[in-house]
């Protein structure tokens, strides 16, 4: 009876209620009562009819009222503002954790954007085709998802992911120091890229990083210590292409899954 009555006077979950001009999902946490509120996707977007129609600026606010009772914003739902080709303008509050998969894509006209230090994860493609010519991304970031920022037209990263490259880049690139994640897609089909130096930071490349990358003409990792690799990451690269590592490493990367496919691995000089 009681869990009922919770239930009744503080449903667990409300859809796709209209909030000023957005429109938002909302929790209430049985055990602590607290309410909790995701943005989502304008419920009458269709084929015909543009998501957020005539939307230039959304500023997201900390908190919403419903009924009397105060939600957390927490997080930009999964397409929440996908295709808003007039979306401009985007201020997320520093309650924001999530940023969920495709949640801007397509928003072809925002440049510019602040991702809040409270922010642990973007999902796949979440900017994906915006042209974004300013970009933050906090070391709170922990999780970036495939191709999240493809289209940027600056690198982006944090301290220690690397998500993706400009396809505009042309020539030699080396990935920042202290670097461990380099997400999959990240540098794919990049083919002015001529040569590419990995840190030493470098643990893990997620699939298909450099796949399509057909012009290097050198590729250096710094790492001791192969790094680990994901499906395809060096898929449609010529293997012939000089890989460059630490002298005592050859062995390591001659014998690693991928890694081993190269046929001309050199010696680092002046590591």
């Amino acid at each position: 009876m009681e869990d009922e009555f919770y239930d009744i006077m503080f449903p667990p979950y409300t859809g796709h209620v209209k909030i000023g001009e957005l429109y938002y999902d909302l929790y209430i946490a049985r055990d602590t009562l607290e309410g909790t509120a995701q943005v989502v996707r304008d419920p009458s977007a269709s084929d015909d009819k543009t998501n957020y129609a005539g939307l230039t600026i959304a500023r997201i606010p900390a908190s919403v009222i419903y009924n009397d009772k105060e939600f957390i914003v927490t997080s930009i739902g999964g397409m929440a503002f996908e295709d808003c080709t007039e979306l401009s303008i985007v201020e997320l509050p520093n309650t924001i954790t999530c940023i969920e998969e495709m949640a801007f894509f397509g928003c072809d006209k925002l440049t510019s954007i602040v991702i809040p230090d409270s922010v642990t994860s973007i999902g796949k493609s979440a900017f994906s085709y915006c042209e974004l010519e300013n970009l933050h991304i906090p070391d709170s970031v922990t999780e970036i998802g495939n191709r999240a920022f493809d289209d940027s037209l600056i690198p982006a990263y944090n301290a220690h992911i690397f998500a993706n490259m400009p396809h505009s880049y042309k020539g030699d690139y080396s990935i920042p120091d202290d670097i461990k994640t380099i997400t999959a897609g990240a540098f794919m089909h990049h083919g002015k890229l001529t040569s590419i130096v990995i840190p030493a930071s470098v643990e893990l490349i997620r699939d298909e990083a450099f796949s399509g990358c057909d012009r290097l003409v050198s590729i250096t990792c710094k790492a001791i210590t192969p790094p680990a690799l994901g499906d395809d990451v060096f898929r449609w690269v010529d293997k012939s292409t000089p890989l460059y590592v630490p002298a005592e490493s050859i062995s390591l990367y001659n014998s690693t899954s991928q890694w081993c496919e190269f046929t001309n691995i050199n010696a680092i000089k002046n590591i």
